[in-house]
C-alpha cells in the first residue's frame, strides 16, 4: 500500500503524464463561469485505464460534457435564468417543483432533499438556506454532479474511472482500489494523508487554502473557522461534499455528529492555525 512519500513521487510523475493524456483525448474547455463544475469535463482526461473502445470513449466524453452544461444551466447561482436562481428568488415554489416532470425540476427536488438531510445530520453546520442571496446548494452539488457523471461513464462500459469536480471526487473501479491524497495546504505539490477507495465512493475536500475565506458559518453568520481543510470519504458524493463543508464550519466538534454516520464514512481535518491534522475512519492508509 502506498505511503505519503510514495504518493508524492507518483504525483510528480502524474503531473508530467497528464498533459500528454489530455492532448491525446483533446478534451474541450467546458465552461468559463465562476463555478468549479467546469472542471468535470476536463478531468475525464485523468481517468485510467478505460475499458472502452475509442469511439465509446468519445461518446462517454461527449455525454459528460453535455451533462456539465446541463448542471451549470440548472444549478449555477451566477446565471439568473438557471432553475436554482429562479427558486432562490421565490419564482418557483417547492410545491410547483414537486409536480413538474422535467429532468431539471426532478434533479433540483433531489438536491434540495439531500441539502435538508445534510442540514439535519450536521446539526446546522451545513445550511444552504442561510447563504447570501438565498438557497445555494453549491456546497453539495459538485459532489452530486461528480457521482452522476461517473454513472454516465459506466453506461459506456468504462469500468475504472474518477471525476474530479473542483476537489470533490467520485470514483469507481472493478479492480485495484483508487489511492488518493489530501493536498498539503502549505505545498500544493505534496500530500499529507493517503486514502484508499475500493469499489466506488466519494472523496471530497473543502477548505480555505484554495479560495480563501469563502465559507460561511451558518451558526453565527461569519467566516467559518472550524478547520483549515476537511476531507470526507463516503458512499454518497453529494453528502460527502456537504459534510466536508460542515466540518470546515464545526472543526473538531464535527466528530460529535460525524461518528453517527456509520463505518463507511471517514474524515481528515486540519484545524485552523495548525499544520498537523488528524483522521477518523477506515479509509485512510
Amino acid at each position: 500500500m502506498a505511503d505519503v512519500a510514495q504518493l508524492n513521487a507518483r504525483l510528480a510523475a502524474a503531473i508530467k503524464a497528464r498533459g500528454e493524456l489530455e492532448a491525446q483525448l483533446a478534451l474541450p474547455e467546458v465552461l468559463a463561469d465562476h463555478t468549479a463544475l467546469a472542471r468535470i469535463g476536463r478531468e475525464l482526461a485523468r481517468t485510467a485505464p478505460l475499458a472502452a473502445a475509442a469511439t465509446e470513449l468519445d461518446a462517454a466524453r461527449n455525454d459528460v460534457v453535455q451533462f456539465v452544461h446541463y448542471v451549470d444551466d440548472v444549478f449555477s447561482t451566477f446565471k439568473p435564468t438557471s432553475l436554482v436562481s429562479q427558486y432562490r428568488r421565490g419564482e418557483i415554489t417547492d410545491a410547483e417543483l414537486e409536480v413538474r416532470e422535467d429532468a431539471a425540476a426532478r434533479d433540483l427536488v433531489d438536491v434540495i432533499a439531500l441539502c435538508r438531510k445534510a442540514l439535519i445530520t450536521s446539526r446546522g453546520a451545513f445550511d444552504p438556506w442561510k447563504a447570501d442571496g438565498g438557497f445555494d446548494p453549491s456546497g453539495l452539488v459538485k459532489g452530486w454532479a461528480a457521482q452522476r457523471a461517473c454513472g454516465l461513464l459506466k453506461q459506456h462500459g468504462i469500468t475504472r474511472a474518477y471525476v474530479n469536480a473542483g476537489g470533490d471526487v467520485y470514483s469507481f473501479t472493478d479492480g485495484e482500489p483508487w489511492v488518493g491524497g489530501v493536498q498539503d495546504p502549505d505545498d500544493r505539490m505534496q500530500v499529507v494523508k493517503v486514502s484508499s477507495i475500493a469499489g466506488e465512493g466519494a472523496s471530497c475536500t473543502s477548505g480555505t487554502y484554495e479560495r480563501g475565506e469563502h465559507l460561511i458559518d451558518p451558526h453565527v453568520g461569519g467566516h467559518a473557522i472550524g478547520a483549515r481543510s476537511a476531507s470526507v470519504i463516503g458512499p454518497d458524493g453529494a453528502l460527502a461534499d456537504a459534510y466536508a463543508t460542515a466540518i470546515c464550519v464545526d472543526g473538531e466538534k464535527a466528530i460529535e455528529w460525524f461518528h453517527e454516520l456509520g463505518p463507511e464514512w471517514s474524515l481528515f481535518l486540519i484545524p485552523h492555525g495548525e499544520r498537523v491534522g488528524y483522521s477518523y475512519g477506515t479509509a485512510w492508509v
